[in-house]
């Protein structure tokens, strides 16, 4: 769905979170402004 929107997976923090006794992964997506801008058409 990220991806979809524009937005890049820059990485991914194994075991970063405790969740409910277990540990999960934490992945890191982003986007730049100037991809912002050509995703909304400005």
């Amino acid at each position: 769905m990220y991806e979809k929107a524009g937005f890049v997976h820059e990485g991914t923090k194994r075991d970063a979170l405790l969740w409910d006794g277990e540990w999960v992964d934490l992945h890191l997506m982003a986007m730049l402004d100037r991809d912002w801008r050509t995703v909304r058409g400005g």
